[in-house]
This record gives C-alpha cells, sequence and structure tokens, in this order.
C-alpha cells in the first residue's frame, strides 16, 4: 500500500520486522535480490551497539611533557585520536582555548599526533573513482568526515581554485592538500600522495569546470589533515608552534592538557543511519 501509494517504480523489496518475536510480519517481493548497500549500516549500528556500548564516548586528547614558564612550554605537545568519527573543526577550537587558558603563547619542542589506535586506511573501497566524496581514507584522527571543499571561479582564461576545510560554522584552508587546474588529463580528476612529505595533490581538467562551483572531494590522510587544521587554529590565535609530525615513539610522563569527548556512540550511530555516512561505519 506504501509503495502504491507513493507511486515508487522499479524492483522493490521490503519487509516489517518484530525483532522481538524474531520473525518478519509484513513483506513485499522478499526473495528479489538486490545490492544490499547502504541497508548494511543497519548491521554495522546493531555491531557497534553491542560490541562498543550505546554509552561509549571517543576521546581525542591533547598531551604535554613539558611545563609552562612564562607564556613557554617547554617541551612537546601529542595529539592523540581515539578514533572519533564526529570530530570537527569547533570540536578543535577547544584544544587552542585550553592553551590559551593556560598562558601558552609558544612551545619549545615538536607538535607530534598519533593516530594508531585504528590502522591508516587511504580510502574504503580503491576500486572507486579518486573524487567520489563518499570513500575517503580514515585513522585514529578523523575530521569532518574526512571530506574537504574544492571550489573554483573562473578569473578571465584562468580559474581561482580553492580547497578547504569545511563544517557548519568555519572555513580554513588546507596546507597538506592542493589542486591544480590543467588543460590535459586523461580525466576529469586526477590524484597523486606523496608519501615523504604526506601531502595530496589534486589536478583537475579546466574544460569540466563551469564559470564557478564546489563539491566535496575526499581526504586521503586523515590524521594530517585533522592535525594540520589543529595547527592552523593554534597560529591564529597567535600560538607559535612548529609543523605537526607523526609520533613515532611514545613520550613518557605524558600530562593531559585537554580531552575532547564525542557524543555517545548511540546519538553517533543514529546520525550515520541518518546520512549514511560511510566513513563513520567504517570506524564503528
Amino acid at each position: 500500500e506504501i509503495i502504491n501509494r507513493n507511486g515508487l517504480e522499479g524492483e522493490i523489496t521490503a519487509a516489517l520486522f518484530d525483532f522481538k518475536k524474531n520473525k518478519i510480519l509484513e513483506s513485499h517481493n522478499k526473495e528479489v535480490k538486490l545490492p544490499l548497500a547502504s541497508v548494511a549500516k543497519a548491521v554495522t549500528a546493531v555491531y557497534g551497539i553491542e560490541a562498543i556500548g550505546e554509552d561509549h564516548r571517543f576521546n581525542t586528547d591533547l598531551f604535554t611533557d613539558g611545563v609552562v614558564k612564562n607564556g613557554m612550554l617547554e617541551g612537546n605537545i601529542y595529539l592523540i585520536g581515539g578514533g572519533d568519527p564526529s570530530l570537527s573543526t569547533e570540536d578543535l577550537y577547544n584544544f587552542v582555548y585550553a592553551f590559551k587558558k593556560q598562558g601558552i603563547k609558544r612551545i619549545s619542542g615538536n607538535f607530534f599526533y598519533d593516530s594508531d589506535i585504528i590502522p591508516e586506511f587511504l580510502t574504503i573501497d580503491p576500486s572507486q573513482l579518486p573524487q567520489e566524496s563518499f570513500n575517503p581514507g580514515f585513522s585514529g584522527l578523523n575530521l569532518n568526515d574526512n571530506k574537504v571543499l574544492f571550489s573554483w571561479v573562473k578569473d578571465g582564461r584562468d580559474y581561482d581554485l580553492s580547497i578547504e576545510a569545511r563544517s557548519l560554522e568555519s572555513a580554513i584552508p588546507v596546507s597538506t592538500i592542493s589542486i591544480k587546474g590543467k588543460d590535459r588529463l586523461g580525466s576529469v580528476f586526477e590524484y597523486a600522495l606523496e608519501s615523504k612529505t604526506r601531502k595530496e595533490r589534486w589536478s583537475v581538467l579546466r574544460k569540466a569546470l563551469g564559470k564557478k562551483g564546489v563539491r566535496w572531494l575526499p581526504v586521503r590522510l586523515a590524521s594530517s589533515y585533522t592535525s594540520s587544521i589543529l595547527h592552523y587554529l593554534f597560529l591564529e590565535n597567535n600560538i607559535a608552534i612548529p609543523v605537526p609530525k607523526r609520533l613515532t615513539t611514545k613520550g613518557a610522563d605524558l600530562q593531559l592538557v585537554f580531552r575532547h569527548e564525542s557524543e555517545t556512540l548511540s546519538l553517533i550511530t543514529k546520525e550515520m543511519l541518518d546520512r549514511s555516512t560511510n566513513v563513520t561505519a567504517e570506524i564503528i
């Protein structure tokens, strides 16, 4: 009745399932075999709630091994990811506020980041086209669903191209990801990863662009992206801090500077199902 009332076309299957009685109450074309696609996220959601717990919160921590003297943090800082799939730029501002609260204006050591709680994946499905925003990389440090906003405006014969970390309230230039317009390419987008510098390079075919536009692009090196945006926020708030580096050896006697806790897994899972967010499903 619902299918007919809404004029849905094509092959459609549906089932009304009672989990308490463990049986199908009603169904339509239940024998038709169709790709599961994002319906499989329902299985991920149930597994995550059962295995991790609906009240679980993901932590993202900032530690130091130094002491503060006259506005100088004498030592290193460590951004440690806890696998939070919901971390946003707005959340990162709180790390900066924690520094300012302690009167820190610069540090003498290094800025390290660690995302090893989850292995670093460059894609969810390597068979997809490189520019598909639903197919980003992920790690123990993630930000803004691991995607960036590519925008372009035609300026005479050329284009002004930009890559920004976008969230609800901010737009920040990304230092680890760049894009250039090309007159000749084998496809509309081409992607290259510089492993040594951990930089992501995009090329786009100029003739495929209109006068102006925007589209999301996926982030491959999620941990580098996340730490670079925090680095930008520190500098923007007049806190002198070096470019972040991947942590290779754990420091000793670390003190917590700030801890960000995510919403509960129950709420994160509901949002994942509502928005069908692939990267959140993979992390869970």
